[in-house]
């Protein structure tokens, strides 16, 4: 059985981004099941600023057009719409993750596809044993420390904090159309027939995106075919399907949702998680990328002075990451409540006008 120092789960842009900046100070493993990640492709301008803070260049090969400066708000409950400034790169999310992966020295190990199965705890060695599978084999390597940055739906974290305390579950659909509708905005649409989330319509290449975020205790589908009649109605031309696709999400409610770190029942185990595995997502707009780099950097400076009291220093600098997120919970209500919204958009505070030719 092969030993390393820190064992990463998941080699998203959190995963990535970790073993990058502790690559030449660890032995490091990374592992991932390497499956493209359903997503709308936006580069918000927090994640924006955490490329520049990393002093990263966004190579031309993951923009991808149109680049668009608004994003058009159709609120269905109140019949009302407005334009907003926003400042969201285009990308390809595929093409970001594999760039993001490009920058992992070679002296990372990686272990790509493979399915992390469990991790258990050796008392003899000191050392945690971590079983996966690769090509139908199960296999075992040791590590000091384990970290988890695989998603919402972290085999990690549910191993070691079984249940959804305080997440709302939802699953996201995407369609895509061809030929793509010729806009100079995003959509963001808010319709509590379908979804108590939002909806949006994002241009992508010669192709139209059309997603749903939409709980999943509901006909999904049902309610998703609804949403593409109502934009049918309003004059987008959904016609000509290409693919669909759909991924689960989770939207927290409280800060209680958050687990950066993992507890045994006698000792703290050194196992920690990063991005949407800990809980780091945005609940008004569920954009993670910009969290899932910010709590890397994080653990990045918790595990350069060594493994002894990692968790607590992660903890510390957890906390502009936790602050952050209470803006964004305090900002929901305005943006899901229909009373609320509508008295925002009928005042028109920082909305634009959009001069169509």
């Amino acid at each position: 059985m092969t030993e390393y120092d820190v064992t990463i789960i998941g080699s998203g842009p959190a995963g990535a981004t970790l073993a990058r900046l502790l690559a030449g100070k660890y032995r490091i493993l990374l592992m991932d099941k390497s499956r493209p990640k359903c997503c709308g492709g936006l580069l918000a301008p927090d994640a924006q600023k955490m490329i520049a803070r990393l002093g990263l260049v966004l190579p031309d090969s993951v923009l991808q057009g149109p680049q668009l400066f608004s994003v058009l708000v159709h609120d269905f409950d109140n019949q009302l719409s407005r334009s907003y400034q926003r400042h969201y790169l285009n990308m390809n999310r595929e093409r970001f993750d594999r760039w993001l992966l490009s920058l992992v020295p070679q002296n990372v190990d990686r272990i790509v596809p493979c399915r992390y199965l469990r991790c258990e705890s050796d008392a003899k060695s000191g050392l945690l044993t971590v079983y996966y599978t690769q090509d139908n084999i199960t296999q075992t390597a040791g590590t000091r420390v384990l970290i988890g940055a695989d998603g919402a739906f972290s085999s990690v974290r549910r191993q070691f904090i079984p249940g959804h305390a305080d997440r709302e579950m939802y699953v996201a659909v995407q369609q895509w159309f061809e030929p793509g509708l010729a806009a100079s905005c995003y959509g963001a649409i808010f319709d509590r027939e379908i979804t108590d989330y939002y909806s949006w319509t994002i241009p992508k290449g010669d192709r139209l995106i059309v997603g749903s975020a939409i709980p999943v205790k509901i006909r999904v589908r049902e309610r998703f075919t609804q949403l593409l009649d109502k934009l049918r109605k309003v004059g987008l031309p959904l016609e000509n399907e290409v693919f669909r696709e759909s991924a689960q999400i989770v939207r927290p409610r409280s800060s209680r949702a958050i687990c950066p770190v993992v507890a045994g029942q006698q000792e703290t185990l050194p196992i920690a998680l990063l991005g949407e595995a800990a809980g780091f997502i945005s609940p008004s707009s569920a954009e993670g990328i910009s969290y899932a780099m910010r709590s890397a950097v994080a653990l990045a400076d918790a595990l350069i002075p060594g493994i002894d009291g990692f968790q607590r220093r992660y903890l510390r600098n957890l906390r502009p990451l936790y602050l952050n997120l209470g803006l964004k919970h305090a900002k929901r209500p305005a943006m899901y409540s229909p009373l609320l919204r509508k008295l925002i958009l009928k005042t028109g505070l920082m909305a634009i006008d959009v001069r169509e030719e």
